[in-house]
């Protein structure tokens, strides 16, 4: 049963750690197990439904493009998805620390 025994305590999660380049995900971000757990049905759904509307919507044509719009969806989902959660949790992060957090209606 040694196999079982972690060889050294699991990190803490680290999100906001490096930057998002437009609406592309970060590999780091979406490793976290945590990140799965809370959206992964969510991007199944929008993977299973990109997946029908690109087969019906491009019968007939190149292989290559249907692999192309096929990849593209779910890929841009996931970079959609990590630009919001990333702003809310820049959101509670500036809450926490007690600042005003932009564009939530306060007056200043």
């Amino acid at each position: 049963m040694p196999d079982l025994i972690p060889s050294k305590p699991p990190c803490a999660p680290v999100y906001l750690d490096r930057p998002q380049l437009g609406l592309l995900p970060t590999l780091r971000f979406w490793n976290q197990p945590e990140v799965w757990r809370h959206a992964g049905w969510m991007v199944g759904i929008v993977a299973g439904v990109w997946a029908v509307l690109v087969g019906v919507a491009l019968i007939g044509s190149p292989l290559w493009l249907l692999a192309l719009v096929g990849a593209a969806g779910p890929l841009l989902t996931l970079g959609a998805l990590e630009r919001h959660v990333r702003r809310r949790m820049r959101e509670r992060v500036a809450l926490a620390a007690g600042q005003p957090v932009a564009g939530s209606g306060e007056i200043d």
